[in-house]
């Protein structure tokens, strides 16, 4: 019995990838350069020479078939716009993927390299009963014009670790690193064993660029391999495509002594701008170095026919604290969270409380902190002392961080929305302080808007005169919606009963 419902998933797989095939054709105009540069590789914005593709909002993991049909999704999938002189061309906005974009835990991004744009989607594989098993994700590449849209693997996982590369994805499972080739969708196992892994996305790709950069690598621990003995753990690296792997600290590192039982326990933090963060323990002496470090992985030379050697003058002691968060700002300071609370390392060692809470750091500029204050409202503080004040952003309403991460390219904050539970993107121009929605809204969330508007008037019997203008507000909301807009409107005869029983009061 168990080898026919393998059989039968087997074959709802092979149906899954031959519809694939056979998607509508779709493009977009003015298809995007091969060599432009990328900003924010693997954000929910990704900034590609003069266009910006985003996550047109997010949407609830569909797990219900036909929901999530290539050619029939808005809300959720990648749209773009173009910029002219810094400011949104008219007309340019354009929907490239239309398609549910992310896995369930809503990250990482979208990825673009050269003249392709890579994505992950919830598959389309259903039980008998008609819904999709969403432990299934589908590794897609699509043409940054439209076309060409192709599903490179299917895996039976939803929350999986995973990075896009250049050539190839890779991903985490069951503490294995896996590489998966876009040309032949092959797997190849990289390494095993592998504790934790960090997986680089934000960063910027220059097409013209040859060679292995440190951008271009998975950041991983593992345990040594005499663990049973030796208390320590080692990092290495991977390229994306598992064409080269190296160790960066080992039990060699920071010793000479044959005692390994007082070697370091690394806890990786984050890889950012060349740079790769992380925390020492040592267990075996208290009076021994720990606390959080800086590795500056731009300072090696990655030859795929060498190994790399540890140089102890590219690691930076931070603190002695154990930080939890860490960013690199202007001026070779850093903010950064520790005990729970939120300080800023200056250039010459001194140290700061800026907050005494933890906040998530959304970027600096000109001195001044743009941060989430942890009840998702975003702030700005101007970096002159711990008196400075903490001003909140003129936005609208408050912003969601639990399923995007905001992003922060060109003095721009991309935010997403929680107003009336819609949750589109934003942008924010910290310059003019200016708030603009980006994207498209469905037919639903439009019409929702105005049966917001119906549910907010008083009842009948409670109907005075001074509602007049509330009712005439959502009779002409109503009024501007398209006949398939107005059909989703389920309260109108509210709304219809009330103009109804206002004409009485005035007789």
């Amino acid at each position: 019995m168990k080898k026919k419902i393998l059989t039968l998933l087997a074959l709802v797989l092979v149906v899954a990838t031959l519809l694939v095939g056979c998607q509508p054709a779709y493009s977009v105009s003015n298809p995007d350069n091969a060599t432009d540069i990328v900003t924010s590789n693997g954000g929910s914005v990704v900034k590609h020479g003069d266009y910006v593709y985003f996550i047109n909002g997010t949407t609830s993991y569909e797990k219900h078939s036909g929901k999530n049909v290539y050619g029939n999704v808005l809300k959720g999938g990648v749209m773009r716009y173009k910029l002219q002189n810094g400011a949104i061309v008219d007309g340019s906005l354009e929907l490239v993927v239309p398609k549910q974009v992310l896995d369930s835990s809503k990250t990482p991004g979208i990825f673009v390299y050269g003249s392709k744009l890579y994505y992950v989607t919830p598959a389309e594989i259903v039980d008998k009963e008609g819904y999709i098993q969403e432990e299934y994700l589908e590794f897609c590449e699509v043409g940054v014009d439209g076309t060409g849209n192709r599903v490179i693997k299917t895996l039976d996982a939803n929350t999986i670790s995973y990075v896009f590369g250049k050539t190839a994805f890779m991903y985490l499972k069951d503490k294995v690193l896996y590489s998966v080739s876009y040309a032949t969708g092959v797997e190849t196992e990289v390494d095993k064993d592998v504790v934790s892994a960090i997986f680089p996305t934000n960063y910027t790709y220059d097409p013209t660029k040859t060679g292995i950069s440190s951008d271009d690598c998975v950041y991983y621990t593992k345990a040594n391999a005499d663990e049973v003995v030796y208390s320590y753990n080692e990092i290495y690296l991977t390229t994306v495509d598992g064409s080269y792997k190296a160790q960066i600290a080992g039990k060699d590192s920071f010793t000479t002594t044959s005692d390994y039982t007082k070697m370091y326990t690394y806890t990786l933090l984050k890889y950012e701008g060349g740079q790769l963060y992380y925390t020492k323990s040592y267990s075996a002496s208290s009076a021994q170095a720990v606390g959080t470090f800086v590795l500056d992985m731009t300072a090696y030379a990655y030859d795929e026919t060498k190994d790399i050697t540890w140089i102890a003058t590219n690691e930076t002691k931070l603190s002695i604290e154990t930080y939890t968060q860490v960013n690199a700002i202007s001026g070779g300071r850093y903010i950064y969270v520790a005990d729970s609370k939120t300080k800023l390392r200056n250039a010459d060692g001194s140290v700061e409380l800026l907050f005494d809470k933890a906040v998530t750091v959304v970027g600096e500029s000109n001195n001044t902190l743009y941060y989430d204050n942890g009840s998702a409202k975003l702030y700005k503080y101007v970096l002159t002392g711990v008196d400075g004040p903490a001003e909140k952003l003129n936005i609208k309403e408050d912003s969601v961080t639990t399923w995007l991460s905001y992003e922060f390219i060109d003095g721009t904050i991309y935010y997403v929305n929680a107003f009336n539970a819609q949750n589109y993107l934003h942008k924010y121009d910290i310059v003019a302080g200016e708030d603009m929605f980006i994207g498209k809204r469905t037919d639903i969330d439009i019409a929702s808007d105005v049966a917001i508007l119906i549910d907010a008037l008083p009842k009948v019997d409670a109907l005075v005169e001074d509602d007049e203008e509330a009712i005439v507000e959502a009779q002409t909301a109503y009024d501007a919606l398209s006949p398939a807009q107005k059909a989703l409107v389920n309260n109108y005869s509210i709304l219809e009963e009330l103009q109804t029983a206002l004409a009485e009061l005035k007789d």
